[in-house]
């Protein structure tokens, strides 16, 4: 693997982390990526980018298994079974906070 591979995977490793724990599901976080992808307090500001390669992605299968959670994560996050929360979700409204801001599609800009 090139060094620009191993930086990749981290990269990806250090964003889907960022991105998980945007969610404003707390549950989705908990039950899907704390138990499934990086545990809780698994990276913080403190890990270094080595650490992450040999605990996350070292092993090829391992990052295509974190992968493939964190694409399922981002889809239950925008499914539900109630059909009004579900066409919510589907526009992306509720499904994040960050920044003290949660997600809200401005519908001026869609037709």
């Amino acid at each position: 693997m090139t060094d620009f591979e191993k930086k990749q995977r981290v990269e990806m490793i250090r964003s889907m982390e960022f991105i998980a724990r945007a969610l404003n599901d707390e549950e989705l976080l908990v039950g899907v990526w704390f138990m499934n992808g990086v545990d809780d307090g698994g990276i913080n500001e403190n890990t270094t980018d080595e650490e992450i390669f040999i605990n996350y992605c070292e092993s090829e299968e391992q990052f295509q298994d974190l992968m493939a959670c964190f694409a399922r994560l981002m889809r239950y996050a925008t499914n539900s079974e109630d059909k009004e929360e579900d066409e919510d979700l589907k526009k992306g409204n509720g499904v994040f906070y960050t920044g003290g801001l949660v997600s809200k599609r401005d519908e001026r800009y869609y037709s």
